[in-house]
């Protein structure tokens, strides 16, 4: 895994996709990453950096998803074609392809470091929801590998909470990667095991330096406390509690 690096990039575009969601490009150059990892970028009017996966990669540049929640999300969304912020990336522990019958849950803006993953996966089988129709994204391009789709309140797909479908899909070969709210991957994990099946998950937390050094995102695992920025944010299932 090669060290994180600071770097001007190039804003390439910002668009809101929906409402209160948006993409954004840089241009970065020789810039090697891997699914699940993030980069952290300098929003110039707030003092820590934010954290943001890499949604999917494209010739010489990188692309966010993500959601506008605050002064850090609202300062990119303003950002335009030429723009320079500075980024620290690719950082963390991404994903790894395994083998198998591969099952992909992700759960509302989940599926943003997802994506560049089921790119590479052979049939994956995605299970992706989110509270309502409105917080689904990237459904066209999901289309092809025929995904099983819920929403909390019935107003797309199938009524319920994705993982209220997972166990469906699981057999004795099955491998699971999954990203999403903290309660979702709870589930997730108690599946797995409870089903004896491997997987890797994607924690969220509160990230600041992005390189292990500050210990603020410190998450409790089987192992004792691990860095989320360093040793993350891809954990293997069986290194949760």
């Amino acid at each position: 895994m090669h060290s994180p690096k600071l770097i001007d990039v190039k804003v390439d575009y910002c668009y809101e996709v929906s409402e209160s969601f948006f993409k954004i490009g840089f241009t970065v150059g020789d810039f090697a990453s891997r699914p699940g990892q993030f980069v952290n970028i300098l929003c110039n009017n707030v003092f820590l950096r934010r954290p943001f996966s890499i949604h999917s990669v494209y010739s010489e540049g990188i692309e966010i998803l993500y959601k506008k929640v605050g002064p850090g999300t609202e300062f990119l969304s303003r950002l335009k074609n030429g723009d320079v912020v500075n980024i620290l990336g690719p950082c963390g522990r991404g994903f790894s392809r395994e083998e198998g019958n591969l099952i992909v849950v992700a759960g509302g803006i989940g599926i943003a470091p997802l994506f560049g993953l089921i790119e590479i996966l052979e049939n994956p089988k995605i299970l992706y929801g989110a509270k309502t129709k409105d917080e689904l994204l990237c459904i066209d391009r999901l289309k092809e590998y025929e995904p099983v789709i819920s929403t909390d309140d019935g107003s797309y797909g199938k009524k319920g909470n994705i993982t209220d479908f997972l166990d469906d899909f699981i057999t004795e070969s099955a491998y699971i990667y999954a990203c999403g709210p903290r309660p979702m991957l709870e589930v997730v994990v108690r599946i797995a095991k409870e089903r004896n099946v491997k997987g890797q998950v994607s924690v969220e937390g509160m990230i600041g330096c992005g390189v292990g050094a500050c210990l603020g995102c410190a998450y409790k695992t089987r192992e004792g406390y691990k860095r989320i920025c360093k040793d993350g944010p891809v954990f293997h299932i069986d290194e949760l509690l």
